[in-house]
């Protein structure tokens, strides 16, 4: 569970503005989550079908099955860990990020690697999200779904959605992308060829919007999926997979275009990695986990207040005095398989770093920690709790 410590801590929320991290760009359509209709046309819902039904006269599928097939293939596990690249491709300029992102239920914990843009953390914990960016003097904000998908635009997403939905947003679920509720009409539109692919094609409407969606079966890939809206936004996403013995239904890459009037948004996702059903530890959706420098302040925009500050091991309603925490150097200072190095005025303790990523004449990349020469001075990026460095930056004064 994430903390909050906002009870019995007063003061004043400075009038600064939200500090989004990669802004999303336009907000997608809302799903009405209504009950699905009965119909002739429709399937009886379940939990966990295995493969589409279909009619005996045509002994083709039934278009709400395999949405159904879709839903159920995706979301029969609760944890998963990903790491994936997201390629911004339109409007340019183009920027490229490196995520991770690990969930269990309604927790989720999204973080973006510090690269051509600012790394970024984001907790969330059902409707509370929690989000820091690796900045001087970055703050900590608490705040709601509403404010995750609006003025902040969040990038933390379910990755079960990956080809499902055109501009990823945060709230996003598998269930809403697939509009097999709330519907005027799914149609079955026959079989179809694609990239040498047999797919079922299937037509959605609702509220004058048209979605269409071709899937495999029975390993309910969805291949491409496509969007029409009555405003004249038309969205194109295609979904490549890895030719595996067990087919699984989530992409390796997606490709995701959107035009909207003059204005084209291009993104790829490529997943490096799929690790469903991942035992999750539970201190990584705690705030512990996003390796905050002491004195972090602690912004609850629910609230309107600062709530604290972060002491290293906890919120603290005071600030931790600088002297007993900040060291008078800004160098390395070397310990048998130790190491205190200050980045950004704070004092961090590193133990066990074996190696370091160094961009030599010859083009090798790894050398060992003993190679560094005392006053260098370095950065670090850290994926915390597993102990592992993800990077370190060598830098001169």
């Amino acid at each position: 569970m994430l903390r909050n410590n906002s009870t019995g801590v007063t003061g004043v929320m400075p009038s600064a503005s939200f500090r989004g991290g990669v802004v999303a760009l336009l907000g997608v359509t809302a799903v009405m989550l209504c009950g699905i209709r009965s119909s002739g046309n429709a399937a009886e819902t379940k939990k966990q079908p295995i493969a589409a039904e279909t009619t005996e006269a045509t002994n083709k599928p039934e278009a709400m099955a395999l949405l159904q097939g879709v839903e159920a293939s995706r979301t029969k596990f609760d944890s998963l860990r990903a790491t994936l690249e997201i390629r911004h491709l339109l409007p340019k300029p183009a920027t490229t990020v490196d995520c991770l992102v690990e969930m269990v239920g309604d927790r989720r914990r999204f973080e973006i690697f510090s690269g051509e843009v600012p790394g970024q953390v984001i907790l969330r914990d059902g409707d509370v999200f929690h989000g820091f960016r690796r900045v001087k003097n970055g703050d900590v904000d608490i705040y709601d779904v509403g404010a995750a998908t609006g003025e902040r635009g969040d990038v933390a997403f379910d990755p079960r959605v990956l080809g499902l939905s055109g501009l990823m947003p945060c709230d996003a679920t598998v269930k809403a992308c697939l509009w097999h509720e709330g519907h005027d009409s799914v149609q079955f539109m026959g079989q179809e060829s694609l990239r040498g692919v047999d797919t079922w094609r299937v037509k959605v409407t609702r509220d004058g919007n048209t979605a269409e969606f071709w899937i495999e079966e029975p390993s309910f890939r969805v291949h491409r999926h496509t969007v029409e809206t009555k405003g004249g936004t038309h969205i194109e996403i295609d979904s490549y997979f890895e030719s595996d013995a067990t087919p699984s239904p989530f992409p390796s890459r997606v490709v995701t275009m959107r035009r909207s009037g003059q204005s084209e948004h291009e993104r790829v996702y490529l997943m490096k990695s799929f690790d469903l059903g991942a035992d999750i530890p539970k201190d990584r959706f705690t705030l512990r986990s996003m390796d905050l420098p002491t004195n972090t302040k602690i912004n609850d925009y629910r609230l309107n207040q600062i709530v604290g500050y972060w002491d290293g091991e906890e919120v603290s309603p005071n600030l931790v005095n600088a002297a007993d925490v900040l060291r008078p150097v800004r160098t390395i200072e070397k310990v048998w398989e130790k190491y205190i190095l200050t980045q950004e005025g704070a004092v961090y303790t590193v133990d066990d770093m074996t190696q370091y990523a160094k961009k030599t004449k010859d083009g090798e990349k790894k050398a060992k920690l003993d190679d560094l020469k005392p006053g260098t001075i370095i950065e670090v990026q850290m994926e915390v709790g597993a102990g592992i460095v993800t990077k370190i930056v060598i830098r001169k004064e």
